[in-house]
């Protein structure tokens, strides 16, 4: 397992470098205006709050499209012409060539000679264009997305506010966090240069954690804690070896925000379908009570937890724990998030008093990498600030 970390930790962290020769570059060295503290309100505010979100420019990170009716392997280009691809080629080649276990090597090597054969398009298609793009093995990009899917931690709120508006908040944690700031971009994704959804991605990740189908719906994931970093990766191995259906947890929102035009079909396909890890999926629609954590094994749903305005169950808070168990000490942000959102009530959440939640520790911690924003009924809310933990 340690093998499998240290090339993601690897990876990024020669990459870091290559952000320095970008076409587009931002300073990360801080973050924006610290929210003011929700522990200094009073209990039960009768007021409406709002603090101006007010951010320097490089907490913000690049915006870019993603052009659906591009052929596949050309689709990642647009973006990573962004970026030297000569030197981030080169950064990938070395890390894995220093990293990747000897073992693993034939295993990511088959995969990647036939990869059609064990990946469904479109994946297999764009994970082929970007190691062509960047010169390196289709292996390398293959086992790198493998890493996205197995190591992220969060905290997802969806809340309805006295207007019956629907909010959805997420951090998105990662151990590496100093580096995937960097690399943190939110994505247009087009077709018929109209857009079908849009989310918060990094780059390399051609998978959805974080993402919106404008007046449709909202959705993120959340890491589960049951199975760990080695057997998620071979589960994953072997289904794609077996020719088991199994997807992975982030194509499963892809495919959703691409294709699933109903609250409804969404919410079936997150229930019903086979997956590689255990997650929560966080879902929030456009009407009051449209809003669901579902908590997931690889092959069924083991819990429903549902927003019931009509008896003041006004939000659902996920983090990476079932809620019928007790969340570790050492990483407890479960409890002071539900205590967060009751001191900001119902009748005063919104994007600005939701972020502040989102900003409060532990919540906010020195992981977190992202904060991002929403609502499918106002799509141009859409809003993701790299954060930085002071």
């Amino acid at each position: 397992m340690k093998g499998w970390e240290n090339i993601v930790y690897t990876f990024l962290t020669l990459l870091i470098a290559v952000l320095a020769s970008c076409t587009h570059s931002f300073n990360v060295a801080g973050g924006g205006p610290a929210a003011e503290s929700i522990q200094q309100q009073q209990a039960g505010w009768t007021r409406a709050h709002h603090t101006n979100l007010v951010h320097r420019k490089e907490d913000l990170p690049p915006r870019y499209n993603v052009n659906l009716d591009l052929p596949e392997e050309n689709r990642w280009a647009p973006v990573l012409l962004h970026y030297n691809k000569t030197m981030l080629a080169q950064m990938v080649k070395n890390a894995l060539a220093t990293e990747l276990p000897k073992e693993a090597i034939p295993l990511v090597d088959l995969i990647g000679s036939e990869l059609n054969k064990y990946m469904p398009t479109p994946y297999s298609g764009e994970i082929k264009g970007i190691a062509k793009f960047l010169n390196v093995s289709i292996g390398e990009v293959f086992a790198l997305n493998i890493l996205y899917e197995a190591t992220a931690f969060c905290t997802s709120i969806v809340a309805v506010d006295s207007n019956n508006m629907i909010w959805h908040g997420r951090n998105l944690d990662y151990s590496l966090a100093v580096i995937l700031r960097n690399l943190t971009v939110v994505l247009d994704w087009k077709r018929n240069n109209r857009t079908v959804f849009t989310s918060t991605s990094y780059i390399g990740n051609i998978g959805v954690f974080t993402g919106m189908k404008p007046n449709v719906f909202t959705v993120s994931i959340n890491e589960r804690d049951k199975g760990n970093i080695y057997e998620n990766i071979m589960g994953l191995l072997s289904a794609l070896i077996n020719g088991t259906s199994t997807s992975f947890t982030s194509f499963l929102t892809r495919e959703a925000l691409e294709y699933d035009d109903t609250f409804k079909k969404v919410y079936t396909r997150l229930v019903d379908s086979h997956i590689i890890a255990p997650v929560y999926y966080i879902l929030g629609g456009v009407n009051p009570d449209e809003g669901v954590v579902i908590t997931r094994a690889r092959l069924k749903a083991l819990d429903i937890n549902i927003l019931v305005p009509s008896i003041d169950k006004w939000f659902v808070l996920e983090t990476n724990y079932d809620r019928w168990t007790t969340p570790p000490p050492s990483d407890d942000r479960r409890d002071p998030g539900i205590k967060y959102m009751k001191a900001v009530g119902r009748q005063n959440i919104n994007d600005k008093t939701m972020y502040q939640v989102l900003s409060e520790p532990p919540v906010l911690n020195n992981k977190t990498t992202y904060t991002t924003l929403m609502t499918a009924a106002q799509p141009g809310l859409f809003q993701t600030y790299i954060r930085h933990y002071p």
